[in-house]
């Protein structure tokens, strides 16, 4: 990403990502170095260097290294500096150099940043490292649950080794007959719910397992399809904003995908951080945002 005004320029969005995690979310578009926070529980600040104003971190606040955060009591927060994340539970105050390189030194590259920093070939370390290639490594990348627009959309998840046959299973209810239940021998599948008997407002659960043995699988995502309009509807307010309108293609699409995210619409929102990677493959931000974005939704 070319270098921007000095200025942070701050986007806060107000999300709802599940009934029981309710959070707001402050993102920090700038390309200044830093980690992203991928998750919080409880109350956590942080300070700015020649600030005395502590702010609220929440899922999604990019934190400068020269920061100092504050751990209240039975607090806790998930952090992803570059491809490796790390979460910090002890009531304290730390400085952000150092939680950074604690990061880096214990923090393990999970299969979320991993699917991040694999884009258009960024990765060179094939190295095989815990929760990746490994049984529970089989999960979907579209859709991450929520809402999912009611037109031709393509599921997609992790590959696992060559060769592999998948079997897509989409159900109303695990008692019934699923709605559809296909194989692909690719780690994707073109979905068109016109096909099929299915209903907006309606919830519905997705899961893609090994033909030959469903033991490996990926776990259950639940869905529910909405107008095919829906996502333009929910950037409607976003494409009037000032500071939208004078930002670059990449900060555009990573301010899209918040905002898709805010209204559930988490396929669409991964479809919008994929492209800000695509057009700026060397985006460590854009990629740090996709793996914190995939922690939160695939949990």
């Amino acid at each position: 990403m070319k270098a921007i005004l000095a200025q942070l320029m701050v986007v806060l969005l107000l999300i709802t990502i599940t009934t029981n995690n309710s959070f707001s979310q402050s993102i920090n578009l700038d390309e200044s170095t830093g980690c992203v926070v991928s998750e919080v529980r409880g109350k956590v600040t942080y300070t700015e260097k020649g600030s005395k104003t502590a702010k609220i971190v929440t899922a999604g606040t990019v934190l400068p290294e020269d920061a100092t955060v504050t751990v209240a009591n039975k607090a806790s927060f998930s952090l992803a500096c570059d491809d490796r994340s790390l979460s910090f539970r002890t009531k304290g105050t730390y400085q952000m150099a150092a939680l950074a390189k604690e990061v880096q030194a214990k923090g393990e590259q999970s299969r979320f940043a991993k699917m991040a920093f694999a884009a258009k070939g960024y990765a060179t370390d094939t190295t095989k490292r815990k929760g990746w290639g490994d049984r529970d490594s089989l999960l979907f990348t579209i859709p991450t649950g929520g809402k999912v627009p009611l037109q031709p959309t393509k599921f997609s998840w992790t590959p696992l080794k060559a060769g592999s046959i998948y079997k897509l299973i989409v159900y109303e209810n695990a008692k019934d007959a699923p709605v559809l239940s296909a194989t692909t021998s690719g780690a994707s599948f073109n979905f068109d719910p016109a096909q099929l008997a299915v209903k907006t407002g309606k919830l519905y659960h997705v899961q893609v397992m090994l033909a030959n043995d469903n033991k490996t699988a990926s776990r259950v995502v639940n869905i529910s399809f909405v107008s095919p309009n829906e996502g333009e509807t929910a950037l409607e307010p976003l494409m009037k904003d000032k500071e939208y309108l004078k930002s670059d293609a990449v900060k555009k699409s990573l301010m899209e995908a918040m905002e898709l995210e805010s209204r559930q619409l988490n396929s669409l929102a991964s479809e919008r951080y994929q492209k800000a990677i695509s057009m700026d493959a060397k985006n460590t931000l854009a990629k740090q945002l996709y793996a914190a974005f995939l922690d939160r939704v695939s949990k």
